[in-house]
């Protein structure tokens, strides 16, 4: 039995060979626009509460352990917490899982290797709950695989932050992201039809053949006078029988309702996400006015919160109930965050040191400056200026 062989020709009577049809079909294929506002708004506070982290140290004062102990402890969140990230890209990486994740949590968990201890983000984990006991974080994924890992890390063990906690945060992210990614999306797709232009073709006949071919046909059609709709100063050659027509539009509303409409959508999700954490909207702006102000606000509804967690987190993790009670605690410094010009706060330092508040080397250690090693730097002064409200008089 013969085989037939059926062709399909394009609107100048040439053939059409199935990889040009394939080409062409790939040409017009199009995407839909993705209206990422949301992302891009929790992306920009994810930086803003990093670069305050990347800053902050965390101080850790323990009475009773081993000073060696404690130094590990330093170096380990403050300067190289494993062989490839330093500091800073560590708390890049941890403030990305914790803040621009749904699940609104991230997982720390120490490694030994040779009898090295590092400490990595979990890329990926699952919680086994244990009622009455340790919680399990099982299938641990670190760099990647799961196989560096031991097959599971008890709740004691590893360090877990988290900023959900019993208020439903990553939740309410959670609707928030789609319900407005539908309210933009459909802006995005009526700004787009508003702005576009519209053609149609004229053509004597139909084009005949099968279902299958008469797309391939479409689609060559698509590809053909792709560059005449999309490029200025092209030519179209118009053969006979065929015409190409523009669709009528209103162009009242191309520049006006439409960009208005998508403006409105953004400025409402970026605002949304300054409520959810706590941060002035104008932040998310860049808007620098009254920075002091939004800064400050910023800080302490924004960071604080995170760095007191973080800091409960890693005391209650690293050291014992003994320890604690003798005054060992981690501690991230967000005291650090603002510039400092120690030529605009030299008459506030002295006032911090003439009056007991500070020592010299609490004070360096605000202005960025190194440590005195003096016995004198790390006592508490006062100005002769100062005396007992008793009139100078000694208390027994």
């Amino acid at each position: 039995m013969g085989i037939i062989r059926r062709t399909v020709a394009d609107w100048l009577g040439r053939t059409i060979e199935a990889e040009q049809v394939d080409s062409a079909e790939a040409l017009v294929q199009l995407e839909a626009e993705k209206c990422c506002f949301m992302e891009a708004a929790r992306t920009i506070m994810c930086g803003y509460v990093t670069a305050a982290l990347q800053k902050s140290e965390i101080v850790f004062t323990a009475p009773l352990t081993n000073d060696a102990d404690v130094d590990v402890y330093r170096w380990l969140w403050n300067v190289s917490p494993n062989p490839n990230q330093n500091r800073s890209e560590f708390m890049a990486t941890l403030t990305n899982r914790l803040l621009n994740c749904d699940e609104g949590s991230a997982l720390v968990v120490p490694l030994k290797r040779k009898g090295n201890t590092s400490i990595y983000v979990a890329d990926g984990y699952s919680i086994n709950k244990q009622p009455g006991r340790m919680d399990r974080y099982e299938h641990v994924i670190v760099e990647g695989r799961a196989d560096i890992t031991k097959n599971y890390f008890l709740s004691g063990d590893a360090y877990r932050f988290s900023v959900d906690g019993d208020n439903g945060w990553a939740e309410l992210m959670r609707r928030f992201n789609a319900q407005y990614q539908r309210l933009g999306a459909s802006a995005m797709a009526a700004m787009m039809d508003r702005n576009s232009k519209k053609w149609k073709m004229r053509i004597n006949a139909p084009a005949a053949g099968t279902e299958e071919e008469r797309k391939k046909v479409q689609a060559y059609l698509d590809a053909v006078t792709q560059a005449f709709r999309s490029n200025d100063n092209v030519l179209l050659p118009e053969y006979t029988d065929y015409t190409l027509e523009e669709f009528s539009t209103d162009a009242t509303r191309r520049a006006t309702d439409s960009s208005s409409d998508v403006t409105s959508i953004r400025k409402d999700m970026f605002e949304s996400v300054a409520e959810c954490f706590r941060m002035p909207t104008s932040l998310l702006y860049g808007n620098t006015n009254n920075f002091s102000e939004i800064l400050s606000s910023f800080l302490t509804f924004a960071v604080d919160p995170i760095a007191v967690g973080m800091g409960q987190e890693i005391t209650r993790k690293t050291f014992s109930m003994r320890e604690w009670a003798a005054g060992a605690k981690a501690t991230v410094d967000t005291t650090r965050v603002r510039h400092v010009d120690i030529f605009q706060i030299a008459d506030a330092a002295a006032k911090l040191v003439g009056s007991s508040i500070d020592s010299p080397n609490e004070v360096r250690g605000f202005t960025g400056q190194e440590r005195i090693d003096a016995p004198w730097a790390d006592e508490y002064q006062r100005t002769k200026n100062n005396e007992l409200a008793n009139g100078g008089e000694q208390y027994a």
